[in-house]
């Protein structure tokens, strides 16, 4: 028997069962390094954030402005109680109310520009929302396919496995050591064919006496440059 035939057509299975897991490994990976969703999540996480933020200077603001407000309320109530007769106690509470009233305005525009922010914030993430949903969806469905795609995938590895367990079976022991060798060490590449009397991995040319030994002689025969097992039609 041919071992180096046999061990050219484990080969062909071999690689098929490698490019499939590395297809399976892909698969894994994509699914694994998707952050779609948690991106979008992240997203609507720092928008609450916003949220919350704008809502607390709010109502600081809006504790301010009942502040100022009483104190004007209170500081006038005393202007005109006519209790204070000092022209000058008068005029500094004067100007503090005065003070306080420009302070109240600011306040109620901090305030007007804090409600119009926050609304735009709450439509933002009514946004980011429904964008979720939408990530969603299509992270399942791309996911799905992914799945169903590496379902198939397993299947056919199994099926050429079990026939990789049958090509095995009818080599020596010794011959599949080597190949065993050889694939790690070539990169999965332990079995050259000859191409116009050359190792088609290497490229290097045969002899007469190598050519007809590869040709003839049932045990394995490597190549004099690269070393991988030569197989010849």
């Amino acid at each position: 028997m041919n071992q180096a035939f046999h061990l050219y057509q484990l080969q062909k299975v071999d690689i098929q069962i490698n490019n499939i897991q590395s297809r399976i490994n892909e698969i894994d990976a994509i699914i694994s390094r998707d952050k779609r969703i948690a991106d979008a999540e992240e997203n609507i996480h720092i928008a609450r954030l916003a949220i919350d933020k704008t809502k607390k200077n709010l109502r600081e603001l809006e504790e301010t402005g009942k502040a100022i407000r009483l104190e004007i309320e209170t500081n006038e109530a005393a202007m005109y109680s006519g209790k204070i007769r000092n022209p000058k106690e008068l005029a500094d509470l004067q100007h503090k109310v005065n003070a306080d009233k420009k302070n109240r305005d600011k306040n109620d525009d901090a305030q007007l520009e804090g409600l119009m922010d926050l609304e735009i914030r709450e439509e933002e993430i009514k946004k980011l929302g429904e964008l979720l949903q939408r990530v969603q969806s299509e992270v399942a469905t791309s996911h799905s396919l992914l799945q169903g795609e590496k379902s198939q995938l397993l299947k056919q590895k199994a099926t050429f496995e079990t026939e990789r367990n049958a090509k095995a079976a009818s080599l020596q022991n010794e011959s599949l050591e080597i190949y065993s060798r050889l694939i790690k060490q070539k990169n999965g590449s332990a079995v050259a064919r000859v191409e116009d009397r050359a190792c088609e991995a290497c490229g290097a040319p045969l002899t007469p006496a190598e050519w007809q030994s590869v040709r003839s002689s049932s045990e394995l025969f490597f190549c004099s440059t690269c070393g991988r097992i030569l197989y010849a039609n």
